[in-house]
């Protein structure tokens, strides 16, 4: 993931989307199917130096700074689920969209109640957990 902001960020929400791209069913011609969408709460990782194993973490989180790039680890989408998705939506190909849904800023000093989110993608809710809708209808199994 990517800041691509002029601010710290706290924490965020890391968003997907998995769809059967138009005309990618197992069985011939089918419409472009939007199979499933989630989210799950991520952080900045304060990381040692080394390797750690699939599915570890260093455990503690820290401010996601400006214009920093980081790998997020711990998402809960997996190879796994994805071939069961294909499975279950009768699917040759699936395609992902990741992205960030929500963010939330260090708080102002002084500031001890917060309502969050403090930023959110609308688009990414008004399109029920879709990126990028136009890129997903563009899709197609080729």
């Amino acid at each position: 993931m990517k800041n691509n902001t002029d601010r710290a960020i706290d924490d965020f929400d890391a968003g997907w989307a998995a769809f059967r791209p138009a005309n990618c069913a197992i069985g011939g011609p089918a419409p472009l199917q939007h199979m499933a969408g989630g989210g799950q709460s991520a952080h900045a990782e304060a990381r040692s130096t080394g390797t750690l194993p699939p599915g570890a973490t260093w455990g503690s989180s820290r401010v996601f700074k400006p214009h920093e790039v980081t790998e997020i680890t711990t998402l809960s989408l997996s190879w796994e689920w994805l071939l069961k998705m294909a499975e279950d939506f009768n699917a040759k190909k699936v395609r992902v969209q990741v992205g960030v849904a929500y963010a939330n800023y260090p708080p102002e000093p002084g500031v001890t109640y917060h309502n969050g989110p403090d930023w959110r993608n609308i688009t990414w809710e008004r399109a029920g957990n879709i990126f990028d809708v136009e890129d997903m209808a563009r899709q197609a199994c080729n």
